[in-house]
């Protein structure tokens, strides 16, 4: 016989007589199952009621006077339908029934509730109680809009069937609900505030709403909106929705879920908007010049090298455009925005009415890629019958000033109406009767001696030269 096949021997003469002395020793062995007793979800103010584990004896004998035991705090009223077992043979189970409740203000999260002991005279197995606590707070429903094409009763880590892009619209149609049970003590949730978040989209940093906060009684729902405007400049990708419902019971107990979402962003090829069109004034009436400026962005994925500007306002006879503008794909690229100013005349003899001003960007293949439209109001010019009033109530107002000084110094200065301001006819009566006067003739002798006097002057003052 070879070294080998005797070392064998050897080994498989030993494996007998141990387990000829193993199967000789009478021992037993507890053992509990599930271990541990997970409860799972569980909702706070939960009765768990005839829920079971079992005990069961692994060895080869007899297991006597077992007795089932916990710590658990009074709050979870802990209770089995049995606390002692008279025995349990070898290789036999016991079934154990047990009810638990999980008080309305427990910590929400997933954790131990209580300990569960099995133990004789010289043996003992011990495990927990443990359950992933949940609030009462729920969301129930979840409808997402992209652009007009809605996706309804999303789930929670669920993906927005509708892909969005820049400056897409999103509006989240939330409900929550207070599922705490409508009997007494009435439970009621307070300061609820719902919260949706889309992370990192705008730039690299979050886009965020928040509802106003409510009430809730028990077994009531209510439905929250929210609108979101996605930027022109953005990267596509997939972004995370964060949805956040925030409350408190009247017992001071925090309520919070959560759920999130996946909101894909693409780009098509080809893709450029107008992100700003802002024309000054929007009504002209003496001023015959309006101002349009238009800022434009590539929101595709491929560069634009030859994209323009058209601005077209028929009724006004003016069309003009901005040609060969270079607009780079990349959103962090300083040349992917461009901005286009216009001034558009108003010509002589536009009738007063609204006026139409168009205007297209188009790419690199000629393609009309966004469109905006603004009416500019033309209105009548009145500005020199606007003056002519202003002047004659500044003449008046200086009248009524003047009039009311003068009276103050007690004089008195008529003020002439039309038909008292002198005529001809007027002043031919006043010297017919100063003619009449008994003073005309001495006036007109005193008259004709100045004159003779001043003759005698100026003829000596010649003589003398």
């Amino acid at each position: 016989m070879s070294e080998a096949s005797l070392k064998l021997s050897i080994l498989a003469l030993s494996l007998v007589v141990l387990s000829i002395l193993f199967s000789s020793i009478s021992f037993a062995l507890i053992s509990i199952t599930p271990f541990p007793i997970d409860l799972g979800d569980t909702d706070r103010g939960s009765n768990i009621t005839e829920n079971k584990f079992n005990i069961t004896n692994t060895g080869n004998a007899t297991l006597d006077s077992l007795v089932i035991s916990s710590e658990a705090a009074s709050k979870y009223n802990l209770k089995f339908n049995t606390t002692n077992i008279s025995s349990i043979p070898a290789g036999s189970q016991v079934t154990v029934a047990y009810n638990i409740t999980i008080p309305t203000d427990e910590l929400v999260s997933n954790h131990s509730l209580a300990s569960l002991n099995v133990f004789t005279s010289n043996l003992s197995n011990s495990t927990s109680f443990i359950a992933n606590v949940k609030g009462r707070l729920k969301i129930t429903d979840i409808d997402v809009d992209v652009d007009g094409k809605g996706s309804a009763n999303l789930q929670n880590g669920a993906k927005i069937t509708q892909e969005a892009r820049p400056r897409s619209i999103v509006r989240f149609n939330l409900e929550v609900e207070n599922t705490f049970p409508n009997r007494e003590p009435e439970i009621e949730i307070e300061d609820i505030q719902v919260t949706v978040t889309i992370e990192e989209i705008d730039d690299g940093d979050d886009l965020e709403h928040e509802s106003e906060t409510f009430d809730l009684k028990p077994e009531r729902r209510k439905s929250s909106d929210f609108r979101f405007d996605i930027p022109a400049k953005v990267s596509e990708d997939d972004y995370t929705v964060r949805i956040l419902a925030e409350g408190s019971t009247d017992e001071d107990a925090e309520e919070r879920v959560e759920m999130t979402l996946i909101l894909e962003v693409e780009k098509r090829s080809h893709d450029i908007l107008i992100t700003s069109s802002k024309l000054e004034p929007t009504t002209v009436a003496c001023a015959r010049n309006a101002q349009l400026d238009v800022t434009i962005t590539n929101v595709g994925d491929e560069d634009e090298r030859l994209a323009y500007i058209l601005v077209d306002a028929p009724q006004l006879k003016y069309r003009n455009h901005a040609t060969e503008i270079e607009l780079f794909a990349d959103p962090d690229d300083d040349d992917n925005i461009a901005a286009k100013n216009f001034t558009i005349p108003i010509p002589r003899g536009t009738e007063p009415g609204n006026y139409n001003i168009e205007v297209r960007v188009y790419d690199d293949n000629n393609d009309v890629r966004d469109f905006v439209k603004h009416v500019l109001t033309v209105q009548k010019c009145v500005l020199d019958e606007t003056s002519s009033t202003e002047q004659k109530l500044q003449e008046k107002e200086t009248k009524d000033k003047e009039t009311q000084a003068n009276e103050e110094h007690g004089e008195t200065i008529p003020i002439l109406t039309e038909e008292q301001k002198p005529s001809a006819d007027n002043i031919l009566s006043a010297l017919s009767a100063f003619t009449e006067s008994p003073l005309y003739l001495p006036l007109l002798g005193l008259i004709a001696l100045i004159f003779l006097i001043a003759a005698v002057v100026i003829v000596i003052r010649f003589v003398k030269r």
